[in-house]
C-alpha cells in the first residue's frame, strides 16, 4: 500500500471522529499530525523472575516473514560459536517460500526446526532455557513476541524501526541492526545487556499498570461539549483495535475494557 492510500485511510477515521489510543510512538505521531485527539501509551508484560547464564549462546528464532529470514539471521550471527538455535518454522499468512536452513547448517549451529504451534507452556520453556532472541519482524504495532523474550531477561536482536527501537537501546538493553545492511553483532556483556532488559520491563511494567486509569479516563471523556453515548464508545473501542491491527490488543487492554463494560449495558 502507498503512502497516498495509507493517508486516505486516515482521513477516512478522521471522519468518524475517532481518537486514537497509541501504542507505538510512530502511530501517535501520524494520528497528532492529522490532529486525532490521541493518547500514546507502552505496553509491557509482567517481568519474570530469571537469571540467565550466558556460557554459551542459545538462540531462539520465529521465521515468519520474508523480511527477516535465516538468511539475513546467519550474517548476524556470522561465525560465532553458537551451543544450540530452535528454528520456528510456522510462517505467516501467505508467507511462502521461505529460506530452510540447510543440513550444513543445521549441524553447525546445532539447529532443532521445530514444524509446529507450541502451546504456551513449550513458548515458555524456550524463553526460560535460551538467552538470545531474534525480532521476527520487520515492524510491529507493539510488539508482543520481542517484549515477552525481554521480560525473560533475553536478549533481543531486532531491526532499528518501530516499535523495537521504542523499547531498545542499541548495546545497552538489546541490539538494533539495519535491515538494508545488517552487520554482525558482537555479542559482547550480555550479562549485563540482560539484565538491563529485565530493568527496562520492570521499570515499564510498572508505569503501564499506572497508565491504566489514563486509558479509562481518555476512552471515557467528554468529545467536544457532548459526551460520548454508548454506541459512540464502542466505536471508539473497536475502531482503535482494528486500526492497530493487532489481534492481542483485546488482551492487553483487556482490564481497561472490562472497566468499561458496565458504560455499555
Amino acid at each position: 500500500m502507498d503512502i497516498s492510500k495509507k493517508n486516505i485511510e486516515w482521513l477516512n477515521y478522521k471522519k468518524m471522529n475517532l481518537k486514537i489510543l497509541c501504542f507505538s510512538q510512530a502511530v501517535f505521531k501520524k494520528a497528532s499530525d492529522f490532529g486525532f485527539d490521541a493518547l500514546r501509551v507502552q505496553y509491557f508484560i509482567e517481568p519474570k523472575k530469571t537469571s540467565k547464564n550466558f556460557s554459551d549462546l542459545k538462540i531462539y528464532f520465529w521465521q515468519r516473514s520474508k523480511d527477516i529470514t535465516w538468511t539475513l539471521v546467519k550474517n548476524l550471527l556470522k561465525d560465532k560459536i553458537i551451543n544450540k538455535i530452535i528454528f520456528r518454522n510456522t510462517p505467516d499468512p501467505f508467507m511462502f517460500g521461505l529460506p530452510i536452513p540447510s543440513k550444513e547448517d543445521v549441524n553447525k549451529y546445532h539447529m532443532e526446526i521445530l514444524d509446529k504451534w507450541m502451546n504456551k507452556e513449550e513458548i515458555e520453556k524456550i524463553l526460560s532455557d535460551f538467552n538470545v532472541f531474534i525480532a521476527p519482524r520487520k515492524y510491529e504495532g507493539i510488539g508482543m513476541a520481542f517484549l515477552e523474550a525481554m521480560a525473560y531477561g533475553m536478549v533481543v536482536i531486532a531491526p532499528n524501526t518501530s516499535t523495537h527501537n521504542e523499547y531498545i537501546k542499541s548495546g545497552f538493553n538489546g541490539y538494533l541492526y539495519e535491515l538494508d545492511n545488517p552487520e554482525p553483532i558482537d555479542f559482547l556483556n550480555l550479562k549485563d545487556i540482560s539484565m538491563n532488559a529485565l530493568q527496562t520491563v520492570i521499570d515499564g511494567y510498572a508505569e503501564w499498570i499506572k497508565s491504566e486509569g489514563e486509558i479509562v479516563d481518555f476512552i471515557n471523556k467528554k468529545s467536544n461539549t457532548a459526551p460520548l453515548n454508548n454506541q459512540e464508545k464502542r466505536i471508539l473501542v473497536v475502531g482503535n483495535i482494528f486500526y492497530l491491527s493487532i489481534i492481542n490488543v483485546k488482551n492487553i487492554v483487556k482490564k481497561v475494557i472490562k472497566k468499561l463494560l458496565i458504560n455499555f449495558k
